[in-house]
């Protein structure tokens, strides 16, 4: 008998640490080969302590020429977690993937970092 799937093709819970790794891999040699992924602590909102994943890549400001960072997409992680999850990680790059390959198509602007 084999394993319950949902709509999404993915196993009932979620993707995998897999499907994460392939969707990473689609990403960094089919769109963006200097995608990162940089985990940040934010000011504390006391009581909660609340941290970022971000997936970026390194780019140039279309105004000045000067380097300035493209962010693809961010994910905050709030206190009460112990760990990071694939569900977390997966929407983190497919809100990336889907950002890429907006702006790619000419739908949206490129995003930059503040600054």
């Amino acid at each position: 008998m084999g394993a319950s799937t949902s709509k999404n093709g993915y196993g009932a819970r979620g993707p995998t640490l897999g499907d994460c790794q392939r969707l990473w891999d689609t990403l960094v040699t089919e769109y963006v080969t200097d995608l990162k992924l940089a985990f940040e602590f934010q000011e504390a909102k006391m009581p909660s302590y609340i941290a970022r994943i971000v997936c970026w890549s390194p780019g140039l400001d279309p105004e000045t020429g000067g380097p300035r960072d493209h962010i693809w997409a961010t994910k905050e992680i709030s206190q009460g977690y112990e760990a990071i999850t694939y569900i977390q990680l997966y929407d983190l790059l497919i809100n990336a993937y889907r950002k890429i390959t907006d702006h790619l198509g000419g739908q949206t602007e490129l995003p930059l970092s503040g600054g």
